[in-house]
């Protein structure tokens, strides 16, 4: 199941310092919000890129090339095939894509080669329209069938495509003109778009054949892009690219873009400040490692992940489906303990999240009340605030719960029975069995006796999965900007796996979540008329409401990401959802 394949581990990496200038956006929450503080900062980057565009522009640079440093090599840059971090990198420098993706707020939006798209009234046909005038690097025009193409290859089953799934609510492709493209879907579903950010391929290079595509090595070089950059060369450790001077945003200034294999990040950084790379990236604990000085820059942003702790709500020695055989809700017999939403209160006021981040992300994360990442601006609820430290508010939710230390003994009882719980998280992870102890440290302060139990991934996933567990300290990774994807909360989501039947994979409600109201809310956002924005995301913003009220995960924060580039380069202008967002305005300084 690839939403559960998204739960990834946060790795402990090495702490490095290096002079720089910082220049951060601040996600903090203010008094006006995140999502306002965003927008103001947005506002301002916006200003500067229209000065920039509006201003004369300045000459292109023979001989300037850019340097990224990247840990691992690539394998090839066939965007049918690829699944390498690095092959994808340099393929969407040279392949376009037919949607684009505003970079700020993660919409979709009319800046790929899709100008325009608008809906059946059954919502089950799009009619993409392209801009005018797009072109290949050799000229050749960008039609409507090299979308067709490139699409039918990944949907075809003897391509084998990873990408394949990603399309199987695609009924039909239709070209109906050379500036027009049909894409008929089995049912509505506004998680499209995501899938429509696929690479393109030139068609005319396979003679629109797909038995030409089949008979051509997958690591032959690309020939013929329509990105700021095309393919040059590849020598050991290097990937070289070359301006593109028919790219439909102007050329880039600089001549050339290169990527350079260098698998320690200590030495990346080592580069960086001899000059010889000009850009690395930075993990949450990179970051802290990061001092100001004034030779480079600094740009962080909300890592696309999120880390929380699940708890489950139902009886975890008898897990059971959220749907019956004939579709309708099936009570769930609740958890003993955290079945009760004063206890799950108290739980969340149990912990000191300012300490938590400390120690877990030196500081390198934000806090956010919804599941939803605060980088998807159209869509998070702002006004909700993240649960507060309070102790003693927490002792006083269990005591009135019925929970009391009857013996003194500083762990609470009821009926007889002690506050006992277990606390799983991953061993290969030393921030998250960080984050644990100091949980268990926690939560034992308001009378709770927690177990930690930290178990390979395997196996966690496994409890998670078959729903039997009391806590587990876990993550979404790479969700994107579609809120869609965080459907986490469906009740027909909710599906125990079962080990011994070997198609059983289980669901993402492995927190055994029921609420008609948010199931309703999902499918409606999903499946919103012509994908309204904002239908869509006050549907969102409701359901962000109820999760947060009712407690299903206690979100513990968001990781920070950053990118420290030599303050040589002008122009750079890094949004959240795409750092190289305008890149062919890059420039050395003078």
């Amino acid at each position: 199941m690839t939403r559960i394949k998204a739960i990834q581990l946060f790795t402990l990496l090495l702490l490095i310092a290096v002079a720089t200038t910082v220049i951060v956006y601040r996600w903090q929450r203010s008094t006006s919000g995140i999502a306002s503080t965003m927008d103001a900062i947005a506002s301002t980057d916006r200003i500067n890129n229209e000065q920039t565009h509006s201003s004369a522009s300045p000459a292109q640079q023979a001989g300037a090339h850019f340097v990224e440093a990247v840990s691992v090599d690539a394998d090839n840059f066939n965007p049918i095939y690829t699944t390498n971090p690095t092959s994808l990198t340099v393929i969407r420098k040279i392949y376009p894509s037919l949607v684009g993706q505003d970079p700020f707020t993660g919409a979709n939006n009319g800046s790929a080669l899709a100008e325009t798209w608008h809906f059946s009234d059954d919502g089950e046909t799009i009619t993409f329209t392209l801009h005018k005038d797009l072109q290949w690097s050799d000229g050749q025009p960008i039609t409507a069938e090299d979308l067709r193409f490139t699409y039918a290859l990944i949907r075809d089953p003897v391509v084998s495509s990873p990408y394949q799934q990603n399309f199987a609510n695609v009924e039909n492709l239709e070209v109906i003109d050379d500036q027009t493209l049909q894409v008929h879907l089995r049912t509505p579903d506004c998680t499209i778009f995501q899938t429509f950010r696929q690479p393109i391929l030139p068609a005319h290079l396979y003679q629109d054949d797909p038995s030409q595509f089949l008979k051509t090595d997958p690591s032959q070089q690309p020939t013929v892009g329509a990105g700021p950059f095309l393919y040059g060369d590849r020598s050991e450790g290097r990937i070289s690219l070359t301006r593109n001077p028919l790219y439909r945003f102007d050329a880039p200034l600089v001549e050339g873009f290169e990527f350079r294999v260098i698998a320690d990040v200590a030495q990346q950084l080592a580069a960086l400040a001899e000059g010889t790379v000009d850009l690395v990236y930075l993990s949450a604990e990179q970051l802290a490692g990061v001092q100001a000085g004034p030779a480079l820059e600094l740009y962080t942003a909300p890592l696309d992940s999120l880390t929380f702790v699940a708890l489950n709500l139902a009886n975890p020695n008898h897990p059971q489906p959220g749907r019956a055989d004939d579709g309708s809700l099936l009570p769930q017999e609740p958890h003993p303990i955290l079945g009760t939403l004063a206890v799950r209160q108290a739980f969340a006021a149990g912990l000191d999240y300012r300490a938590l981040l400390a120690n877990g992300f030196s500081n390198q994360a934000v806090r956010t009340a919804g599941y939803l990442l605060p980088t998807i601006t159209w869509a998070y609820n702002d006004d909700l605030s993240p649960s507060a430290y309070d102790p003693t508010r927490a002792r006083d939710l269990l005591q009135n719960a019925g929970w009391v230390d009857q013996d003194g003994d500083g762990v609470r009882e009821r009926d007889g029975i002690a506050l006992r719980l277990t606390l799983l998280t991953n061993e290969d992870s030393a921030v998250r069995v960080r984050l644990a102890k100091l949980i268990q440290v926690q939560w034992q302060a308001i009378g709770v006796d927690l177990q930690l139990e930290t178990v390979p991934f395997e196996t966690l996933t496994q409890s998670l999965l078959a729903q039997r567990y009391d806590l587990v300290l876990v993550g979404w990774d790479t969700l994107g900007a579609e809120p869609a994807n965080s459907d986490f909360w469906l009740s027909r989501q909710d599906l125990p796996l079962d080990t011994s039947v070997e198609e059983s994979s289980g669901g993402a409600n492995f927190v055994s979540y029921q609420n008609v109201a948010v199931d309703q809310w999902l499918d409606e956002a999903r499946t919103a008329p012509n994908c309204d924005g904002g239908y869509r995301a006050l549907r969102y913003r409701r359901v962000q409401e109820r999760i947060h009220e009712d407690i299903p995960y206690i979100i513990l924060g968001v990781p920070l990401q950053g990118w420290a580039y030599r303050a040589v380069w002008q122009g750079i202008l890094p949004q959240p959802w795409q750092f190289d967002q305008n890149i062919q305005r890059w420039r050395r300084k003078p």
